[in-house]
């Protein structure tokens, strides 16, 4: 029969190996998240890249040919469903602009979190009041999760409130 004090030596020796692997396994759980979200932020830039250098570009083309194609008519008519045309085109490239955007805002990019936070508290639909930010960069995942956090949170305060006061 084994006594007591080595029963015991075996048991917590059992416990230390349990949490020995729950501690790589949170490792190896910490590094697949961070692979991910590295995973995430790099298609996400290269779906803006393709907005911005493929289809934005071809509307403004197509923008600046009916701006072509308006001053060469003569049909006071066929001017007016031009300017209609060139006005839906501007809406469409703005929509498109947004979305880019609204991917990835490139004042986070640019100015950080605390911008970017002032800006969507801005455009809020329902005050927004920022009462802390950091006050240096924080690492670009962090401070991406963070403004995603906000916008959301945002949006879903907006939408179950059916707010329809615009922030000033």
């Amino acid at each position: 029969m084994v006594p007591a004090k080595e029963r015991l030596i075996l048991a917590l020796a059992a416990q230390a190996a349990l949490v020995l692997r729950n501690v790589g396994l949170f490792e190896d759980l910490r590094a697949s998240r961070q692979r991910l979200v590295a995973a995430q932020d790099a298609e996400r830039r290269r779906l803006e890249r393709n907005i911005h250098d493929g289809a934005q570009q071809r509307l403004l083309s197509l923008s600046m040919g009916l701006g072509l194609a308006r001053e060469r008519a003569a049909d006071p008519g066929l001017c007016e469903e031009l300017d209609r045309v060139a006005a839906g085109l501007g809406d469409v490239l703005n929509e498109l602009r947004e979305l880019a955007r609204g991917m990835y805002p490139a004042i986070l990019t640019d100015a950080g979190l605390g911008p970017a936070l002032e800006s969507l508290a801005l455009r809020a639909s329902v005050p927004a009041p920022i009462e802390f930010v950091p006050s240096g960069r924080l690492s670009p995942p962090v401070e991406a999760t963070a403004y995603f956090v906000v916008s959301e949170a945002l949006a879903n305060v907006a939408k179950h409130a059916m707010a329809s006061h615009r922030a000033r």
